[in-house]
Parts: C-alpha cells; structure tokens; sequence
C-alpha cells in the first residue's frame, strides 16, 4: 500500500514538473519572437558567498556588454544560474526593443527548464515502476 502511494506521488510531481517545464520552454519560445537577439561579452563575474544558517551558497553576478539597434553599446549587470558561463565569454542576449536594459539570456534559463523537464520525466518513470509492482503482486 506505501509502495502505491509513493508511486502516485511520484507521477503526480512526474506530471506537475513536465507541465511547468514545458511551460517555461513555451514562454521562452514566445520571448524569441518579440526581442532582439544579440551577442554579448560578459566583462566582469563576481561570485559571491552567501552564509546561511548550516547552509553556504554562491551567487553569480555578471556585468554584460552588447551593442543595441538604437541606442548603442549597453552594459547590465545580472544574476547568472549557470555556472558553466565564465568571465570572457560570448553568450547570446536577448533584450527588448523599449527597454533595452530588460534582458533574457536564453541558454541560462533554458537550463533550468531542462533540468526541470528531465527530473519530471524521471518521477514519472519511477512513479510508473512503482504502480506496476504494487498492481502486479
């Protein structure tokens, strides 16, 4: 009976988490279409530790330049998700043509919704493995 109910629980998280993701890589997609794309340079990354009770984390801040349609060369600082981005490189930028200061880094948030996507695909494995056991005995 603990096994079944683990298992509906897990296709439940399975489910709810594919939804989101989905929904995140949707709203992603519908970002594409109504901002400009650009290359940009992160210039500077500043990695900061932050101390919780019984907890260390890390927050990443880069200072992004890339050059705009009108109003030329523009710097913005960010939060950054992925550690995988590092001070030098070339990312892609997407900003908005009214408000060119509101950016989206397409591959940072991307990723996160990925990763969501592929842990809801496995709740949803393990949830189905689990409910076969239980109807099968």
């Amino acid at each position: 009976m603990k096994q079944k109910v683990v298992g509906f629980v897990l296709l439940f998280v399975g489910v709810i988490s594919i939804i989101f993701a989905s929904y995140g890589l949707y709203s992603l997609y519908d970002k594409s279409e109504s901002m400009e794309h650009t290359v940009g340079v992160v210039k500077n990354l500043d990695t900061r530790k932050i101390y919780r009770h019984r907890k260390t984390r890390y927050e990443n801040t880069a200072h992004i330049s890339y050059d705009t349609k009108l109003y030329g060369s523009m710097h913005v600082g960010v939060k950054l998700y992925n550690p995988f981005i590092f001070q030098g490189d070339s990312i892609s930028v997407w900003y908005s043509p009214d408000r060119p200061e509101k950016i989206v880094i397409p591959m940072d948030d991307g990723i996160i919704y990925v990763f969501i996507f592929a842990s809801g695909l496995l709740c949803l494995a393990l949830g189905v493995i689990c409910v076969r056991k239980t109807i099968n005995q």
